[in-house]
């Protein structure tokens, strides 16, 4: 069968069966390639060494000398937490060796703070940046395996201690961490850490210069709204994803908290404008009234933040993000199928693209809210579908002006 033959196979398809298909295409792909590619498994497969006798405390100063005086509380559950104060805090557990490995170990934190220290028997192994509020780092944001020397162990029982400091967000998070022989745990994780850091710069510049391209586009044709909005939703992503390596923000924990929920939300809504102005039927209120959600959420989630304690303020708010991320995503589904209706739509693979991109949305809005495990599906696979949606809208206006000039 030639392509030939095989286009004029799907052109005498039922409108809907096309529709379905590119979905499906799209969802396979996406899962089968570029999912296992960029994002993985959800824990790694090897063994680790385990710990025992979890235990936090709040500290005075991000010191050793001040976890000396501290007063450890056992964690009698893990993943422990703590909640609703900035400050500093610290973190220990212990494990056992038979045995001083001759590289030593390695450990890769699970601790969710802005950024931590790490102490192994009361040796510093471990961390970057600063420490001291109110002008700490979020070096937390990297993903790295530390190595603790075999000089900083011994043999049998031995001592992990994590400093943290948070501010902004009310919650200390304490998970496992994984440790090993360091050589074994570096090259088993090298991959996730290439995914966690490198790949980061990457995203952002691969969804900035997809931006770019929009906003020439944008400029250089008949100011068309749908590149518009693809610049915007570009360029609100680009900033999204810069979220997440930007270290050190020239402002405070709760200003970069605001940052981030009207940020979030403001993806939201972009998505949404594409959406409408994607669609070639227009209706004048559709906007407006979405600005309006943007804009009521954005206020009712700065208004819990500020108005409301610290702990119960920021949950209020991470809701608020929730429901209008999982209605924004139902909205901008059901206006790219509304298209559909007729049969005059033909651009399957837009909103094949745009659909999975809504569903992934759909997806994070609904870990946040279950507090799943977050497999980074909206992070890390961003350039691969706002490309896609780019060069499909490209080679659709392509398609159209030679078909204009053919006409002519």
């Amino acid at each position: 069968m030639d392509s030939r033959t095989l286009m004029v196979g799907l052109q005498r398809m039922p409108h809907v069966v096309r529709l379905v298909l590119a979905v499906v295409a799209v969802q396979l792909l996406f899962w089968l390639v570029i999912k296992p590619l960029v994002i993985g498994s959800p824990s790694p497969g090897f063994d680790r060494i385990e710990g025992y006798d979890y235990a936090e405390a709040r500290i005075e100063a991000p010191t050793y000398k001040a976890v000396d005086q501290a007063r450890f509380k056992p964690i009698t559950e893990m993943p422990g937490w703590h909640c609703c104060e900035s400050g500093y805090r610290a973190f220990r557990y212990s494990f056992d060796l038979d045995e001083v490995p001759e590289k030593g170990l390695g450990i890769d934190p699970h601790v969710r703070a802005d950024n931590f220290a790490i102490y192994a028997n009361g040796s510093f192994v471990g961390g970057t940046g600063r420490m001291e509020l109110p002008d700490h780092t979020y070096d937390n944001l990297f993903r790295i395996t530390h190595h603790i020397p075999r000089e900083a162990l011994v043999v049998g029982r031995n001592q992990i201690t994590f400093i943290l400091v948070r501010e902004g967000i009310p919650y200390f998070d304490y998970f496992p961490s994984l440790l090993g022989e360091y050589g074994f745990i570096k090259d088993q994780l090298a991959n996730t850490e290439f995914l966690s850091n490198g790949y980061s710069y990457l995203v952002v510049a691969a969804i900035a210069m997809i931006a770019l391209f929009s906003l020439i586009f944008f400029l250089i044709s008949r100011r068309e709204a749908d590149a518009f909005w693809l610049f915007v939703l570009a360029a609100s992503l680009a900033a999204m994803s810069h979220y997440y390596v930007w270290s050190d923000p020239p402002f405070g924990g709760h200003t970069r908290v605001a940052y981030f929920f009207v940020l979030t939300i403001f993806v939201q809504f972009a998505w949404f404008g594409w959406a409408d102005a994607w669609s070639r039927d227009r209706y004048r209120w559709v906007l407006p009234a979405a600005l309006f959600a943007f804009i009521a959420a954005a206020g009712a989630a700065l208004y819990s933040l500020n108005a409301l304690p610290y702990g119960p303020g920021y949950d209020r708010a991470s809701e608020i993000m929730v429901y209008s991320g999982i209605a924004f995503a139902v909205a901008t589904a059901l206006r790219l199928l509304w298209n559909f209706r007729t049969l005059a739509e033909d651009r399957y693979l837009e909103a094949a693209i745009a659909l999975l991109l809504v569903s992934l949305f759909a997806l994070q809005a609904i870990t946040e809210l279950t507090q799943a495990l977050n497999m980074g599906y909206m992070t890390r696979t961003q350039p691969f579908l706002i490309m896609g949606i780019g060069i499909a809208c490209s080679a659709k206006s392509e398609t159209s002006k030679s078909a204009i000039a053919t006409s002519r």
